[in-house]
């Protein structure tokens, strides 16, 4: 069986490993969004302004994460905040700080894919399958 999602189609064993993954970043989402965009925030903030909004934007996000599941929005936020995206941008914007004589910002962008990882392993976790079932039930509304 195949589903297809935002012009793509996935087999059955690509599904399950979708669902998977978009239901762990779903639990972190607020840190896996800023993937690509929260070192180009260090032009206006300090690291610690950042960090401040980001823990800010997670305790909001984590009443409503498994009441609120959208499969689109996943796959969106995940084609902007993948690793081929998110690193030569963060690279990018970590070279910029070297020329300027920032160190310590370039130091925090070229370490933000690092860094966010290791922020969304401190989420708590919502119940079991609450996320994956929702993600499933939406996945299986776009059956060809």
């Amino acid at each position: 069986m195949t589903w297809r999602l935002l012009g793509m189609t996935f087999s059955e064993g690509d599904s399950s490993r979708l669902v998977l993954a978009r239901s762990l970043e779903w639990e972190a989402l607020p840190v896996f969004a800023t993937r690509a965009i929260a070192p180009i925030g260090l032009f206006w903030f300090n690291w610690w302004q950042l960090c401040l909004a980001l823990a800010a934007c997670s305790l909001l996000w984590c009443p409503i994460r498994s009441r609120f599941v959208s499969l689109r929005l996943g796959m969106i936020v995940s084609l902007f905040n993948n690793i081929l995206v998110s690193l030569p941008a963060n690279i990018f914007v970590a070279v910029v700080f070297f020329v300027l004589g920032r160190i310590g910002d370039a130091c925090v962008s070229i370490l933000w894919n690092v860094l966010s990882c290791l922020l969304a392993f401190a989420y708590p976790p919502t119940r079991a399958g609450t996320i994956p079932e929702k993600l499933w039930a939406q996945m299986s509304e776009n059956l060809p």
